[in-house]
């Protein structure tokens, strides 16, 4: 992996979306917590997966699943081609993407909508989730629908990140109160009505903890410069078994 030819490449495309940083943020948590799948939702151009999938790489296995409908290519179409590079279509632009850096084995891109995906991808992959992207929108109600959906498929120890909520307000303070209500065990009655299913969403926010980390970018672009952090572990006094842990004698 040439790290610097990527480096440059994800400096051109990250600015489009101002995640040029987040990106290698992501690739130093693939590498620590070694997760068997990711999940993006916003492939946009590429940066993120990029990054995850050459973590994946180093860590010798996994998969990122990237999610884009594709709407708003003529605008990403533009701005490569005011940088001097020229794809017809947004498939072809990944794919010559991903093959340039030789992650062909570690991204898997999906065209498709996000419910699309979690109706008829994720539900048949056998690893659980131990990082999911959400980079396409971050108003609260959506940020409900994200986790009432994709919380049952998360790892014991995983992270979740919503780019962009801890900058509008309104999904801000939401996610404040969100999670001290997932922390009581409670039933939320919006995230069960929205759930695929129930029984799986109450027992993972039953054996779970939940953390909040809110992320702010100094001096970025003012619609993109934040990122929520939902860590998950699992609700026990003890940390992971297979970390190693010592002083119990």
């Amino acid at each position: 992996m040439n790290f610097s030819e990527l480096k440059e490449h994800t400096d051109l495309v990250g600015k489009y979306y101002g995640s040029e940083s987040l990106s290698i943020h992501l690739y130093s948590w693939v590498r620590m917590l070694k997760p068997k799948v990711c999940v993006e939702f916003g492939t946009g151009l590429g940066s993120a997966s990029l990054w995850m999938g050459a973590a994946l790489k180093e860590n010798g296995s996994g998969v990122v699943h990237t999610v884009d409908n594709a709407s708003q290519w003529t605008g990403m179409q533009k701005y490569l081609e005011d940088n001097d590079q020229h794809y017809q279509f947004y498939d072809e632009y990944l794919d010559h993407t991903i093959n340039k850096f030789d992650l062909n084995d570690y991204i898997k891109y999906h065209s498709m909508n996000t419910h699309e995906f979690s109706d008829d991808v994720l539900s048949k992959i056998d690893d659980e989730v131990g990082i999911l992207f959400s980079d396409y929108r971050h108003g609260p109600m959506c940020i409900i629908d994200l986790l009432s959906k994709f919380l049952p498929y998360m790892a014991e120890e995983s992270l979740i990140f919503i780019d962009s909520a801890p900058s509008y307000y309104p999904s801000y303070s939401m996610m404040k109160d969100l999670i001290q209500q997932l922390n009581s065990g409670k039933d939320i009655k919006l995230l069960n009505m929205w759930a695929n299913d129930v029984d799986a969403l109450r027992d993972k926010i039953r054996t779970s903890r939940f953390d909040l980390i809110n992320i702010y970018k100094l001096k970025g672009k003012k619609k993109q410069n934040s990122t929520a952090v939902i860590k998950i572990t699992s609700n026990d006094v003890f940390p992971p078994h297979d970390v190693g842990i010592t002083g119990l004698t």
